[in-house]
């Protein structure tokens, strides 16, 4: 007659993994097998769920032994056999048997024994347990227990975890590399997952674990460096210029097997919301002008080498920050006519920024408002606008992905009287592109603007026009 063996009562399972210390790697060196002595030691703060409903028992299926079964299920940190031998969620379960019984083998698909399984929650000093992991929501596997006398029994382990929504567990190691992780839409249909990070430095390795009764989909998503039943391996070098909000990477989709109804996971960077120092953008340009001023009849073009000096500063994060920008004529390289001198051309910005919540991932919105001065300074006052200042609006969006090319684009209206017009204002507008590489540690970006400045007075007595455009590069510090 077969015995059948109920669990006992489920408890809170912990499992801390070792202190060892990170070693890291070059950013661009291949990545090869991590042992487990790379991860950061995890802190007291980190504890498994509870598993709220689970059914675990043995069936002897050769000649009752009346063995003292006892065992315990629960949530733990172990690794899978195979050529990346890293941490992550698994059930564990313990199996005490009476002393000098040992386990000689075990028959499962998803069922394997437990390597360095730790300090097991329960233990006499006549026990002598073993533990069985498990990566899939149930399974049955066949254990051969071997007796003082060397004879072996078969014995049948069922082993089933029926939490009622889905368990996702994410590593403190991702908190400490700046990396996050979001499913868009719910937790997904699969009974659980895990994801854990290894910090190489410049760079960070994204292993993102899940059950077996889940298939991965589509992947949408650069870095990715390996996918194996049941894991997802990503390369994700850390972006190096200053940003606000989450700073989206990509995404990709797990679906539980028997409904096919796909989970999207989204992973990012964190903003820093602890920023307290402003990043330094320079930029050198080369300028094109044409300036007309009434009466006089002056017409003058004109081409610069011009220099300016951008600066942004986090206040609150994803929400509102300052920014101010100086710029001027570094050496006029030509103009004409010749009768009139060269003007040089200098200016300052400042503005408040409000990033408009409109939910776009890697693309942001901002809205600014400031106040400028610009003016330009010509030998003898011969002609041009000594100084002028006032208000401004601005209106830009960025794209900030880490493994794309950023970019920005930007909209400035500037009037020069009160009120809104399109007759006495300036017109600017700008774009950027990153042209090196997106994993570079600094970003290179070519930039193109262009201004229009039309003004006239109100009694006729004069008139003053400014196009300019400008092709430059920057960079991001």
């Amino acid at each position: 007659m077969g015995i059948r063996l109920y669990a006992l009562p489920l408890l809170v399972g912990f499992a801390f993994l070792g202190s060892h210390e990170a070693k890291a790697a070059a950013p661009n060196s291949p990545i090869a097998p991590i042992p487990n002595a790379e991860l950061s030691p995890v802190s007291d703060e980190f504890n498994l769920p509870s598993l709220r409903s689970t059914s675990a028992w043995l069936t002897e299926t050769d000649q009752p032994s009346q063995l003292a079964w006892k065992k315990k299920t629960m949530w733990a940190w172990g690794s899978t056999p195979g050529p990346i031998s890293i941490k992550h969620l698994l059930l564990r379960t313990w199996i005490f048997l009476p002393p000098k019984y040992s386990l000689a083998s075990v028959d499962a698909a998803h069922m394997r024994q437990a390597q360095d399984p730790g300090t097991p929650p329960v233990l006499k000093t006549d026990e002598a347990p073993f533990a069985i992991d498990m990566d899939a929501p149930a399974d049955t596997g066949t254990l051969q227990i071997k007796d003082p006398a060397g004879k072996i029994s078969t014995v049948k382990l069922r082993v089933e975890v029926n939490n009622p929504s889905p368990v996702a567990v994410t590593h403190p190691s991702c908190r400490e590399s700046g990396l996050g992780l979001s499913a868009k839409r719910g937790k997904g249909n699969i009974a659980f997952s895990s994801a854990i990070c290894v910090d190489r430095g410049n760079a960070v390795d994204l292993f993102f674990f899940y059950s077996r009764d889940g298939v991965l989909k589509k992947t949408g998503i650069s870095g990715l460096k390996n996918t194996t039943t049941g894991m997802i391996e990503i390369h994700l070098p850390k972006p190096k210029q200053i940003w606000s909000g989450p700073r989206w990477i990509g995404g990709f989709q797990i679906a539980e097997k028997q409904t096919d109804v796909p989970a999207e996971y989204l992973v990012y960077f964190a903003p820093r919301a602890a920023r307290t120092s402003s990043g330094v953008t320079p930029e050198v340009a080369f300028t094109y002008l044409s300036y007309s001023e009434d009466p006089g009849d002056i017409r003058i073009t004109e081409t610069a080498v011009t220099g300016k000096l951008s600066g942004e500063l986090n206040l609150i994060p994803s929400v509102l920050d300052v920014d101010a920008s100086v710029f001027m004529t570094l050496v006029p390289t030509s103009h004409s006519p010749a009768d009139f001198d060269a003007a040089r051309f200098y200016g300052l910005n400042a503005r408040l920024g409000y990033h408009l919540p409109l939910g776009m991932g890697a693309t942001e919105w901002r809205f600014l408002l400031g106040a400028y001065i610009w003016g330009m300074s010509v030998p003898g006052n011969a002609y041009g606008i000594q100084s002028l200042w006032g208000p401004q609006m601005f209106i830009s969006t960025r794209h900030q992905q880490v493994g794309t090319r950023n970019w920005s684009f930007y909209v400035k209206y500037v009037p020069l009287t009160s009120g809104f017009s399109l007759g006495n204002r300036e017109l600017a507008s700008g774009i950027s592109y990153q042209i090196n590489s997106p994993e570079a540690r600094t970003a290179w970006s070519l930039t193109l603007n262009v201004s229009d400045f039309r003004y006239k007075a109100a009694d006729d007595s004069g008139k003053v026009g400014l196009f300019s455009t400008s092709m430059g590069i920057q960079v991001g510090l």
